[in-house]
């Protein structure tokens, strides 16, 4: 049975929460300083007070990663797109350097998840989340204590691990900050384990008022002499011993206040839906403060009657929204799983490879946003693994068969190729001549990504990269049936691998990119392992998986990067580890989108399943494509930049649904006769 009184303290632990953070300035007795040392230990003490054990599996750690992450990532995406928009309203930048620059920030930010302290090991990021970190705190708090729980049976073992842990934390803290807000995490568990210790032992039924006097005592006491401090966001306290005792004290008090309106309705509520006022506070702290600061500059108020209002603001917005959306969130739950089964699937395709199309469409939309003058962080968040993604998931579809992937390499790469080429001369029919014919025939049988010390000649642009694809699957398909020992098969390809990087940092750069496709053996390896041993259906099922992956693509973002085209293979080791966690890390968002978001899902398929006509078009017609926009909207600005890949998607999916119905209409034919 659900207790009233933990819902009321959850209530007025996230309005302390709201007060704290947008209190500052007020004067007098009324400061809100003190809040730091209660709310949110309050918060953590409950969640150990209502802490069950159950076995440690990756069903639980799914579990506490939907209920937690899910909402973490939501805000998030809220914050960019309002970001975005505040950018081009508020400042009037629409530009696409402006913009792509605020999403590299927002998501980097996203990633860290640190409220406060910026350094990532020895990369100074800049920015920080916010008051969200809260939720990937909790996740790794309540991971790590049920842990313990199932391999710790005795109390006093398990207080001391507690402690040592949180320790740690609080010590690790002050030299090295992890990502994730891990070591806030860690700090946490102390006050979970309190919490936990209060329900199991049944403590709260066995407190006397003297008990409630003893603790305004100790907590009026801790804010005069400024000990009741409590820094979560960095893993921080003041007194190290104090703080706790001030700390758990209010948290009395406010169980105190939870009781006694324990007939409540208003506190109750906003209990129960504290989390989403957490997620739409955080939202309002970072996106919403200009728009605040203007009906506070047309209220007139001045000093303490101005910040009050400001909570009052605070205070109505978070609340409101959260209602709104857990009714909205109610209605979805009601009609998903109707939606789920009669939503027509507009891709019109099986359901097999699903994810991995899924993945393609993304891919594929990536191609064409690093093709604009973007900013640089967000170039090299993309450029990290969006054509090697494309090289491992070939691997991962690697058949043994050759003369199946010889049909395959004609079917899919080489008749689409041949087709762009035929396109490009008839668009160019106006100046035909034998020094164009000659020049273009070179230009495509070479086929350059861009020209080194071997290579002469223009490059053919974005298809470059199908060319050395095929160059792969050969390489790759020449060596398994050469060598059939894995580890020996391995060691060659290193070694190609390593070819690859020496070639490409003299210059020496061949045609079709081989040089690259040296390079990348490695990556499609990978993909044959993953098949080999499950990986991306591990990757799907097992969301924990995530933490694992975030940290090491973006370590190499940041310490390195990678192009392909150019050459620029950052440190090499890394790029390895790095790319292929950004391509894990892109098939898990695909298989989340493919399991829940049903219109995206359908709209990223289609995209996925006619790359090949995406990428033809926007070789050779881009740039006629930006002319005619550019009568109607900026070339550099954003509207522009969507409406060109807008129209580049719609008509290749179109081309795309004709070749399928003549496909259909073939084969009907064909069984006719």
């Amino acid at each position: 049975m659900r207790e009233k009184w933990i819902d009321n303290a959850k209530g007025i632990a996230i309005l302390l929460v709201i007060i704290g953070h947008v209190s500052g300035g007020l004067t007098g007795i009324m400061k809100f300083n003190w809040v730091y040392g209660v709310h949110l230990v309050m918060f953590f003490v409950l969640s150990g007070y209502t802490f069950k054990k159950r076995s440690f599996t990756a069903e639980y750690v799914n579990g506490k990663f939907l209920r937690l992450m899910k909402p973490y990532f939501y805000t998030c995406i809220a914050i960019l797109v309002t970001d975005m928009f505040n950018v081009c309203v508020i400042l009037g930048d629409g530009s696409i350097a402006t913009i792509s620059g605020v999403i590299a920030l927002d998501l980097v930010r996203s990633f860290f998840a640190s409220g406060s302290i910026t350094t990532f090991g020895n990369i100074e990021l800049g920015t920080r989340i916010g008051a969200i970190w809260f939720l990937p705190a909790m996740f790794f708090a309540l991971i790590m204590f049920q842990m313990l729980l199932n391999y710790i049976n005795d109390d006093r073992k398990l207080g001391l691990s507690v402690t040592v842990i949180a320790l740690l934390g609080y010590i690790t803290a002050r030299f090295i900050w992890f990502p994730f807000s891990i070591q806030s995490g860690m700090m946490a568990l102390f006050f979970i384990w309190i919490g936990y210790e209060l329900k199991k032992y049944s403590v709260l039924q066995k407190i006397k008022g003297y008990h409630y006097a003893i603790a305004q005592i100790i907590f009026l006491f801790g804010i005069h002499y400024g000990f009741c401090m409590v820094d979560f966001a960095t893993a921080n306290v003041n007194d190290i011993f104090l703080s706790p005792i001030v700390g758990l004290s209010g948290c009395l008090l406010i169980y105190l206040i939870s009781k006694l309106n324990v007939n409540g309705r208003i506190l109750a509520y906003i209990g129960q839906i504290s989390l989403s006022i957490l997620c739409v506070h955080l939202y309002a702290l970072e996106v919403m403060g200009w728009y605040f600061e203007q009906i506070l500059v047309k209220s007139e108020f001045e000093g303490d009657a101005r910040i009050w209002l400001l909570i009052m603001l605070e205070i109505v917005f978070a609340v409101g929204i959260a209602i709104i959306i857990t009714y909205v969130k109610n209605v979805w739950n009601r009609y998903s799983e109707f939606l789920k089964g009669k939503v027509y699937n507009l891709s019109g395709y099986v359901e097999d490879n699903r994810s991995i199309d899924i993945t393609n469409g993304i891919l594929i939309i990536l191609i064409l946003i690093g093709d604009f003058a973007i900013d640089g962080r967000l170039r090299m968040i993309i450029y990290s693994c969006h054509i090697i993604a494309f090289v491992l998931l070939s691997g991962y579809l690697y058949g043994i068969n050759s003369l199946q992937l010889i049909k395959k390499l004609v079917r899919f790469f080489l008749i689409p190729y041949g087709v762009l080429v035929l396109c490009f001369v008839i668009t160019n029919y106006k100046i035909w001549n034998s020094s164009f014919l000659i020049k273009t025939a070179m230009k495509y049988l070479v086929g350059n990504s861009f020209s080194g010390n071997l290579s002469t000649g223009d490059s053919v642009g974005p298809i470059w990269f199908v060319l050395m694809l095929i160059l792969v699957h050969l390489i790759y398909m020449a060596i398994t049936q050469w060598i059939e020992t894995p580890l020996l098969k391995t060691a060659l390809i290193l070694v190609i691998w390593g070819i690859g990087i020496v070639l490409g940092k003299i210059g020496c750069w061949l045609p079709w990119s081989a040089d690259v496709a040296f390079y990348c053996l490695i990556f499609f390896h990978i993909g044959y392992l993953c098949k080999r041993y499950d990986v991306l259906n591990m990757v799907s099922t097992i969301h924990g998986l995530y933490f694992l992956l975030v940290p090491v693509w973006a370590y190499m973002i940041y310490t390195s990067g990678m192009e392909l085209a150019i050459r620029n293979y950052g440190h090499y080791g890394l790029t390895i580890l790095g790319a292929t966690a950004g391509t894990l890390m892109i098939y898990m968002l695909a298989a989340y989108i493919g399991d829940n978001l049903l219109f995206v899902r359908a709209i990223l398929r289609l995209a996925g399943k006619n790359a090949m006509i995406v990428l033809i078009i926007h070789t050779l017609y881009d740039e006629k494509i930006a002319d005619f926009v550019s009568k109607r909207f900026d070339v550099d600005h954003v509207p522009s930049m969507i409406c060109r890949i807008t129209i580049q998607l719609v008509v290749a999916i179109g081309i795309g649904g004709i070749l399928v119905i003549i496909k259909k209409f073939s084969n009907r034919k064909i069984l006719k006769c």
